[in-house]
């Protein structure tokens, strides 16, 4: 008798979360539906007033002035906290301008400047300067143009002509 009477809460059990399972889960969809949304009432998305203002990396240029000639180096795109290293070679001498974005705001931009001939240290210093203008420092016997453009600039390298056309064109590779 005790073995038929396990057999028929067995029995119970099954027929109950068999049928009670399906009745649980509507409600517990609709619970998590009405918590989602009571989350995004509370906590709404960041907009895009929110943000930071800023920007995250800029275009350096360098120029390099030294008796009485001019060494321009068309620059590259440098991240905030990244150091960007300019090698100019002039009068047989190799000259190292290191210029490490430290912060960009949106009119001005906090910078570490650093300058070297043959390894030797010619300048350190930390600089503030304005996004897009030309920054110019003394040297020694040379000068340094700096110009941080967080726009970039547009490629002017190669003029209309040297452009492939594209496919039947002239090009062997199209």
């Amino acid at each position: 008798m005790a073995d038929r009477h396990c057999a028929i809460l067995q029995l119970r059990i099954r027929a109950s979360s068999r049928y009670g399972l399906p009745m649980r889960r509507p409600a517990l969809v609709l619970t998590t539906l009405l918590l989602s949304s009571v989350g995004l009432v509370i906590a709404p998305p960041a907009s895009a007033q929110d943000e930071q203002p800023g920007f995250d990396s800029a275009h350096v240029t360098i120029e390099l002035k030294r008796d009485g000639t001019a060494y321009a180096h068309p620059g590259f795109r440098v991240a905030e906290g990244e150091a960007g290293v300019f090698v100019i070679e002039c009068a047989d001498k190799q000259h190292e301008i290191t210029v490490t974005l430290a912060a960009i705001g949106d009119a001005k931009a906090e910078l570490e400047l650093g300058y070297t001939i043959d390894g030797q240290v010619k300048l350190e210093t930390r600089l503030t300067v304005e996004l897009g203008q030309p920054t110019r420092v003394k040297a020694g016997a040379s000068e340094l143009v700096v110009v941080v453009d967080p726009h970039g600039r547009a490629d002017r390298s190669r003029g209309d002509g040297d452009k492939i056309e594209g496919p039947g064109s002239d090009d062997p590779l199209g």
